[in-house]
């Protein structure tokens, strides 16, 4: 997947910002190079961006999609894994990184909520294992009873 896709679906998913600073988009922009969803070369223009959409009046969600098996990492046996974004092939027995994987894949995610915190974003983990439509019900009874409070 084109890293400018991946980054547009942070952006795009989103209702829009409020009252970012930019320092918190700087924030927001750092940690997506760090995990590696967006080039460090482009930084300064999404920085930019998202400043704009934040004088637009506008809220952001991020919506982070994952396949179950992302999430639970059920693989069996040998398997050989090739990166999507044309990182190096990795041949491994699950097994014995399983632990590891879902410590360091639960610590990104908290580090990404702790962020969407930090930048008033909303952070919603969208598993594709699980109907859209629930997905969605979900987040809008959570931004219901947000809202009523």
């Amino acid at each position: 997947m084109d890293t400018n896709d991946t980054i547009q679906r942070y952006i795009d998913a989103g209702i829009a910002f409020t009252n970012m600073t930019r320092k918190k988009a700087e924030e927001l922009v750092a940690e997506l190079v760090k995990s590696g969803d967006l080039q460090r070369g482009d930084a300064k223009d999404r920085v930019e961006e998202l400043l704009e959409r934040s004088r637009q009046g506008t809220e952001v969600i991020v919506f982070h999609i994952l396949d179950p098996y992302e999430i639970d990492f059920p693989f069996k046996g040998t398997v050989k894994f090739v990166g999507l974004e044309g990182g190096p092939k990795l041949t491994a027995v699950p097994a014995s990184i399983r632990k590891s994987y879902l410590q360091a894949f639960g610590d990104f995610c908290k580090r990404m909520r702790a962020l969407c915190d930090r930048c008033s974003c909303h952070y919603v983990l969208c598993n594709t294992g699980v109907p859209l439509h629930e997905t969605l019900s979900e987040y809008l009874a959570f931004r219901r009873n947000h809202l009523s409070r």
